[in-house]
């Protein structure tokens, strides 16, 4: 019966992946893919060291000149990494798919080789382990950060049998490898903390300086160090002139921190996770915990104490950084409130406790399936990539396909009406994001990026002070923030569909805004070598701002319609 069992599930799996990975395979090189961070920011970063040449640069004085007149290279990603690795093989398209199946297929493995090791280890509940393992694997984690958070069974694995004096080599290696494969920031600096903090707790209560996992932690530091060594570069020895743009963050210029948001996003990250470290529903993880539990249940009393201390250090992260980060300004410019990458491992963990003590209560076992298959549909649901897929395949279309979205054939055009070396000028965007244009080759001037410099920013500034002046909302954001450094419209506003503007969805953006009254500094502009704007919304009488029109690239079957408009009395560029 038990093998009967096991065997359904590994069916059961092998389907759900199946209909997990075959829309990429069915819309070859055009499937959706996330937008948001992913084509906006941290992928194209990827695309855009593959096409410089700079992926593996060491120079400290390499400048990546299609991005903000030359941003340092040390501003972005290592190169050492298996992202980096997959987008120069496979290419940025299938690139990306393999390292999201890679991502997925992993997380699956190691969470079944966890569970099977420390909590379903008979053969009875193999099934389990097998279906735990699944709903592990689709959480949609943020597959641009590789196996951040897919490969933390196998890293509690490997600091267990450390406290336990059991680790072997071939573990400490793992733990070296694996800065290759995951986010310094997202995963890195969060998971240090955490296991720095839990040894001084064990190291406290049992007295022991345990030297495993003492090494454990220096070998994953060291390794850490070494594969980003391009930010300690620009730490540490930053280009002559260079200063930071987040070294002028002021997060709460216009307001201090909230209470009532602070309980709101506790409440958020609490049931349903963040979007960066994969969403879930919880609630019925939390219900059954509290069913199930006896006193005495140590394990997963402590698993839900340390979420809730997590999530709590989450939600009220801000009056911590809101007291202290003019006095230490690393916590302003590095922030710390990332811990939350380790919930989904640890709420699946709690899941995979919960599961094995209704085991043992006759009425509780009868909800075992339904509470397994609950959890599947709904982290399934929760995927935006999977339900935006289907969608496509039954004839729902809501966001862009890669190609759509990107619009290599559309931009093609531009270039070609432009008729010069796109290395000969630079352009910014209205109502798009400028990673689209740095994909298609063009030189901007405005990008998504997590560090640049602060004498850049306050220049680019200048070519929309005036909008900025007529919205506080934008004008904290930019000036309070500014990793996405665009020109901004006061009528546009900052949501995210104020750069997704097309003839398919925010259709209210349109209708209420046919065409965009834009205060700009073309002299600004053109300072900065600015010869284009390309926006994706009409600008309303655009020679009041020195611009003027000269195509429009409009057709009804393109996600964009584009307005090609050129700096009028340019200078020498």
């Amino acid at each position: 019966m038990n093998s009967r069992q096991t065997n359904i599930a590994w069916w059961i799996t092998i389907g759900v992946f199946i209909f997990h990975f075959l829309p990429y395979f069915l819309f070859p090189g055009d499937a959706y893919i996330r937008i948001h961070d992913t084509l906006e920011g941290e992928w194209i970063w990827l695309h855009t060291l593959n096409e410089t040449n700079t992926a593996w640069d060491f120079n400290p004085d390499t400048k990546i000149d299609q991005v903000m007149n030359g941003l340092p290279r040390s501003a972005m990603p290592t190169g050492i990494s298996m992202m980096m690795v997959l987008v120069t093989f496979f290419g940025t398209y299938w690139g990306y798919v393999v390292n999201y199946l890679l991502v997925h297929l992993v997380g699956f493995a190691a969470m079944y080789l966890f569970l099977r090791t420390h909590i379903f280890k008979d053969e009875s509940n193999k099934s389990h382990a097998i279906y735990i393992s699944l709903i592990f694997s689709l959480i949609p984690a943020y597959t641009p950060f590789g196996l951040s958070v897919m490969s933390q069974p196998t890293l509690i694995h490997i600091f267990v049998l450390a406290l336990k004096r059991q680790a072997k080599y071939y573990h400490y290696i793992l733990l070296a490898l694996f800065p290759l494969y995951s986010s310094i920031v997202w995963m890195g600096i969060p998971l240090l903390m955490f296991v720095g903090l839990f040894w001084i707790y064990i190291a406290i209560k049992k007295r022991s300086l345990f030297p495993q996992y003492l090494m454990g932690a220096a070998i994953l530091s060291l390794s850490y160090a070494l594969v980003n060594y391009n930010i300690f570069q620009l730490m540490f020895s930053p280009p002559d002139g260079f200063v930071s743009h987040r070294k002028a963050y002021n997060l709460y210029m216009l307001y201090g921190p909230e209470f009532g948001t602070a309980v709101a996003d506790f409440m958020h990250q609490f049931f349903t996770l963040h979007y960066h470290v994969g969403t879930m529903l919880t609630l019925p993880i939390l219900l059954l915990g509290f069913i199930v539990y006896k006193k005495g249940d140590t394990i997963i009393r402590n698993t839900f104490w340390v979420i809730l201390g997590i999530v709590v250090f989450q939600a009220f992260y801000s009056y911590f950084e809101y007291s202290i980060g003019d006095k230490i300004g690393f916590v302003k410019s590095f922030r710390l409130n990332r811990l939350n990458i380790l919930l989904p491992v640890l709420w699946m963990s709690g899941f995979a406790l919960v599961i094995k003590k209704m085991q043992e209560i006759d009425f509780l076992k009868k909800l075992i399936p339904v509470s397994i298959i609950c959890m599947i549909l709904t982290t399934t649901i929760g995927n935006d990539e999977i339900l935006n897929n289907y969608r496509r395949i039954v004839g729902i279309y809501h966001l862009p396909t890669f190609k759509e979205y990107m619009a290599p054939d559309q931009f093609a055009e531009v270039k070609k009406f432009i008729g010069e070396d796109p290395k000969n000028f630079r352009v910014a965007s209205i109502g798009m994001n400028p990673a689209i244009l740095q994909y298609n080759g063009f030189y901007t001037l405005d990008g998504l990026q997590s560090v640049y410099d602060l004498n850049y920013k306050n220049n680019f500034r200048k070519i929309f002070s005036g909008e900025l002046e007529k919205n506080e909302e934008i004008k904290e954001y930019f000036d309070g923030w500014g990793n996405r450094c665009y020109i901004y419209s006061s009528k546009l506003g900052i949501d995210w569909d104020a750069f997704m503007i097309s003839k398919r969805i925010t259709q209210h953006k349109r209708e209420i805004h046919t065409s965009i009254p834009l205060q700009l500094n073309s002299e600004a502009f053109n300072d900065l070598g600015g010869k284009y704007l390309i926006s994706v919304i009409e600008i309303e009488s655009p020679e009041t701002s020195g611009f003027k029109l000269k195509k429009d690239f409009g057709k009804n079957d393109l996600f964009w319609h584009l307005y090609l408009y050129q700096v009028i009395d340019e200078k020498a560029i």
